[in-house]
Formats: structure tokens, C-alpha cells, sequence
């Protein structure tokens, strides 16, 4: 992936959490070798150490703990509450939703903006996994 450094993608890409706190940063980690913003909403308990986080930080990674509120709110809530988190720490116009599992290629995200900037009237696609 180092050869992809030079030109990370202005996209931001936002990784959720709820367990599997591992894969969960190995995604975050990937994306920040291709895409020039990474959020990380992070639902598992306990929350990262000061020093986890500043490691992330390092490597272009925001680090958001997220606190569920309770069985009143749907998963389908939840989902939502965590993609505004991210869209509204969002410095770049588009924002990619990941799973905790889930990769995107690079070529695929490229392939992606393109669609979007060419047909305004697409508000999403999906792009090729890996993972």
C-alpha cells in the first residue's frame, strides 16, 4: 500500500465499532494509507487509552468514543447517529461508511467518486471489497 502514500484520496471514510476492537483498527489502519481521513466511531467498551488514541492520531485517525444510550434506541438510530458524527467532522465532501470488516479497495473508491461527480443525481454507491 505504500506506493498509494503520495496520493491518498480526499475522502473521508468512517470506520463503526461495536466489537472485534482489532479488526476494527487494522480497517482504520488501512484506511489511513489511502484515504486522507479516518474517523472512528467506537461503541466497545472499554473506550482506547489516551496513548491508543494518540497513536491513532499519528496516523491521521480520529478517534470518537460512542456511547449507546440505552435499549430505546434502533440499531437502524444508532447507525444513523454515528454516520452524522462523522459527516459532521468531515473535512472532504464525500464519506465513506465501512463496517469494522469491511475494506474498499483503492481503485474502487477511485471508480466511486468518479460515478459521484459525474452523475449528480447518485447520493451513494458501493464500491469493490477486499474484505
Amino acid at each position: 500500500m505504500s506506493k498509494f502514500k503520495e496520493k491518498k484520496l480526499n475522502i473521508t471514510v468512517l470506520v463503526t465499532s461495536i466489537s472485534q476492537r482489532e479488526i476494527t483498527i487494522e480497517t482504520a489502519n488501512y484506511y489511513s494509507e489511502i484515504c486522507r481521513e479516518v474517523i472512528l466511531v467506537d461503541e466497545q467498551q472499554p473506550h482506547l487509552s489516551e496513548d491508543e488514541i494518540s497513536v491513532m492520531g499519528k496516523k491521521g485517525i480520529t478517534y470518537i468514543p460512542y456511547i449507546n444510550n440505552g435499549p430505546k434506541y434502533t440499531t437502524m438510530y444508532i447507525l444513523y447517529e454515528k454516520r452524522k458524527i462523522a459527516a459532521i467532522q468531515s473535512s472532504n465532501k464525500y464519506v465513506v461508511h465501512s463496517n469494522h470488516d469491511e475494506r474498499y479497495t483503492f481503485h474502487g473508491l477511485i471508480a466511486c467518486v468518479t460515478e459521484l461527480e459525474k452523475d449528480k443525481t447518485l447520493t451513494f454507491c458501493a464500491a469493490q471489497a477486499i474484505a
